[in-house]
């Protein structure tokens, strides 16, 4: 009993009480309290799965639910506190219409003038159910107040506009069929509403103070009115280390898209890496799915175009220059030399392929420009992997470091025969079967080579790593005793960074000036 009235409630016990509370509701579906969730449905009570032990009882939520509702009960009674605290994610959950409101856009939304229409553009995509709007533009072409971010693939644009309701006009902020045109008749939107309803689609966003609401409208066998949950998006905070914004100007190559090639890229885009050149030219299959960056959108499209298109996903401003070319393979020579010219000019390169020959070509090319070159290898069966670098004047040129590498696996006693397939990691260079190897097991390797490459992008110095290669194993086989088993590898010095030179080229020289100028001969 509340008061006089017998209120019906059902005490429904859950499968793995006492673990969970149970829950209270109405027995008809009716609203009995502020601390609801909706018509009918459960009582809010003071024990929650928040704060649930298994000690508390069905009585006494059947208490806590009379508290509640004697606390309720009469006009001139006190509201009982709440305690619950909505995420997010709570609060929109059950809308498939939202306004993605940035703290920028309010702020140019609320600084229109009262009482003015201000023509806007919404742009709208699909994604995971929902659709999502955002402003576009704010003020005329000609005028232009604000613009969002860049609009993703597939978004549509539509004419808005926004409205900021004056200061002795209340704002509505739930709409339907009904309401909907009142309230836009009320705010002397008439005219535009007889437009918009006429191109059979309306979008107006509406400001105060306080609040921005987006009700918009569709004309199809009838008027129907959509209520926008606005999220609000906060300005952005940092979330990478201090000096990861200084890799934005840096340009990265990444030689081949493969499955260790397409993450390692995602994730520098991730830390504020902003200009790529990617070289590949193996077509996606669905096969590549179970361990690539890619999705099944990429299917039949260069793993290159499909990378960039990726890459641009996560990092709307990054430049991405492709060179879709069979690095090593059977190309025009003209080719090649142009793929080489583009690598000379990046501050890193990648040889993400484990394929010798395309390694031939990195390392001509860094040891020439003076570069850091970074490789990796996932090893055959997923039992480990390799990353490595070659550092100018650091580090042996990248041929010999890799040299060094070889012997060192030489030097284990333990037969050798980890190494990638014949065909390559996707077999598309040779006859043999894929690489064996999961997708965990190829990001952790990606993840690693990721870290070597923003070492050397910041300049890091000393350096994050205390050597230049590390064996890495995932489980016990060949040399490793389990997971997380690492050997670091050092280089013997040796070589020298810098162009290729012939023997004697100064002495020649002097010679075949002394004997085409003789009569300057001896002179500095």
């Amino acid at each position: 009993m509340v008061g006089d009235t017998y209120v019906p409630l059902t005490l429904r016990y859950p499968d793995y009480f006492p673990d969970v509370p149970p829950s209270i509701s109405p027995t008809e579906d009716v609203r009995l309290s502020g601390h609801q969730w909706g018509k009918g449905g459960e009582l809010c009570l003071e024990y929650r799965a928040d704060n649930w032990v298994p000690t508390i009882t069905g009585a006494m939520m059947v208490e806590s639910a009379h508290r509640l509702l004697s606390g309720e009960d009469g006009e001139d009674v006190p509201p009982v506190p709440s305690a619950h605290r909505a995420t997010l994610g709570q609060e929109v959950r059950s809308s498939f219409v939202r306004f993605a409101l940035s703290a920028e856009a309010e702020a140019a939304l609320k600084a229109l003038p009262e009482g003015e229409i201000t023509e806007a553009v919404l742009v709208e995509h699909k994604f995971g159910e929902t659709w999502v709007g955002s402003l576009g533009r704010l003020g005329p072409k000609d005028s232009v107040l604000f613009t969002g971010p860049p609009a993703l693939e597939g978004a549509t644009n539509y004419d808005a506009i926004a409205y900021r309701v004056p200061k002795a006009m209340p704002l509505l902020t739930k709409f339907n069929d009904e309401t909907l045109p009142l309230a836009l008749e009320m705010y002397g939107l008439g005219e535009w509403l007889k437009a918009a309803r006429e191109k059979k689609v309306g979008f107006a966003i509406l400001i105060t103070d306080t609040d921005v609401v987006m009700p918009s409208f569709f004309v199809g066998e009838k008027f129907r009115a959509l209520d926008y949950q606005v999220v609000r998006i906060p300005l952005a905070e940092p979330r990478l280390p201090k000096g990861y914004d200084n890799m934005a100007s840096a340009v990265v190559g990444i030689v081949g898209c493969g499955s260790v090639g397409s993450k390692l890229a995602a994730s520098l885009a991730r830390s504020g890496v902003s200009n790529f050149l990617l070289l590949d030219t193996d077509v996606f299959l669905p096969g590549n799915i179970v361990r690539n960056e890619l999705d099944l959108r990429a299917v039949a499209v260069n793993k290159t175009k499909a990378l960039k298109h990726r890459i641009t996903e996560i990092n709307a401003d990054a430049s991405v220059q492709l060179r879709t070319i069979l690095f090593g393979g059977q190309e025009s020579a003209e080719n090649t030399a142009s793929a080489m010219a583009a690598l000379a000019k990046c501050d890193v390169v990648i040889d993400a392929t484990a394929d010798a020959d395309v390694f031939n070509l990195c390392a001509a090319v860094t040891k020439a420009e003076r570069k850091p070159l970074i490789w990796g290898q996932v090893f055959g069966g997923g039992v480990g992997g390799l990353i490595a670098m070659a550092r100018p004047d650091i580090d042996p040129p990248p041929q010999l470091a890799r040299n060094q590498i070889l012997g060192w696996y030489a030097d284990q006693g333990v037969p050798w025969d980890l190494g990638i397939a014949a065909g390559g990691y996707d077999a598309e260079r040779g006859s043999g079967p894929p690489l064996i190897a999961s997708d965990a097991e190829v990001g952790i390797i990606a993840a690693h080579l990721a870290q070597m490459v923003v070492d050397r992008l910041l300049v890091r110095s000393p350096s994050g790593f205390d050597s230049p290669a590390y064996v890495l194993g995932f489980k016990a086989e060949w040399i490793f005793q389990g997971p997380f088993d690492t050997y670091p590898i050092q280089y013997i010095a040796e070589g020298v960074w810098g162009p290729a030179q012939e023997a004697n080229v100064a002495e020649d020289l002097t010679t075949f000036l002394s004997e085409l100028y003789p009569e300057v001969e001896g002179e500095g």
